[in-house]
């Protein structure tokens, strides 16, 4: 911790009002973080700033100086990125790389992708697997990826999976995704309300906390490169009887469950790479 302690008033978190950022900013409080946001707020810890317009960005990485930012920033829901390229171009794309081309001299940055650079096709993709984008907001995540590989030698790519908390709460951003969805199953099951889910469709997951906690071991860490992130692959039915267990819910009668149509019915992430580098397993 006192290494970490030498980066206080040094960290910026973009997309502070997001559902990671948002936590982030509680994790390192005492490392007294500057939260970047979209909207206007009073807090003494966050700034209004429209990161995509690069003078913007300039002007506050030339007065902030950060070591360290922790880019959350970006606009994560697919459908909406299909439906407003345009937007989704600003919030994800050229965000970042307004960060890179102003990026203060060897300061690490800490960017979220996507299991969405796969399509299902590799039944146990790792680091190396070539990338097969499903959709416009993999697209763009692989192009922030390839830029950042090129510009920024101190840099962790995190591919991530889905990404839920154990209790809902409505978004701080208005550019955060609609997610919710087992967060909102498990407030639901608590209220003896009926929850159908599918069994077909599987995924890794990665919980929020757990996540939060990885940033911080992040800080300072100089084992950069790309990194798969999650728990096993598990379907959605499986998880939420997982976490069920975990948070005390006893009685599962009402979880039930279904069969879905989705692409990629299956996307799995080997995670051996990060388990072996930094001694750590998502659960």
């Amino acid at each position: 911790m006192e290494d970490k302690k030498k980066l206080a008033g040094k960290i910026m978190v973009t997309g502070a009002g997001g559902f990671v950022g948002s936590q982030l900013m509680i994790r390192l409080n005492e490392l007294r973080p500057l939260g970047v946001t979209f909207d206007p707020t009073e807090s003494s810890q966050l700034v209004a700033v429209d990161l995509r317009e690069k003078h913007n960005v300039k002007a506050l990485l030339n007065e902030y100086k950060p070591e360290v930012i922790l880019h959350m920033a970006a606009l994560t829901s697919p459908a909406i990125n299909e439906e407003n390229r345009e937007l989704a171009e600003g919030c994800n794309l050229l965000i970042t790389k307004n960060l890179v081309e102003n990026l203060p001299q060897d300061c690490h940055l800490i960017f979220h992708s996507t299991d969405k650079v796969w399509t299902g096709e590799h039944s146990n993709p790792n680091e190396e697997t070539p990338v097969n984008p499903m959709g416009y907001y993999a697209e763009l995540k692989i192009e922030c990826e390839q830029l950042i590989m090129k510009e920024v030698e101190k840099h962790h790519i995190l591919r991530l999976g889905i990404i839920h908390d154990t209790t809902y709460k409505k978004a701080i951003s208005r550019f955060a995704g609609p997610g919710g969805f087992v967060e909102k199953a498990l407030d639901n099951l608590k209220l003896g309300e009926k929850v159908e889910v599918f069994s077909n469709v599987k995924r890794c997951f990665t919980k929020r906390s757990e996540l939060v906690d990885f940033h911080h071991q992040l800080l300072g860490n100089q084992n950069y490169g790309t990194y798969n992130v999650g728990s096993k692959m598990l379907s959605y039915f499986d998880r939420l009887n997982q976490l069920c267990d975990e948070i005390g819910i006893v009685d599962k009668s009402n979880l039930t469950s279904t069969e879905g149509k989705v692409n990629p019915i299956e996307q799995n992430l080997d995670t051996s790479k990060l388990e072996k580098v930094f001694n750590i397993k998502f659960t």
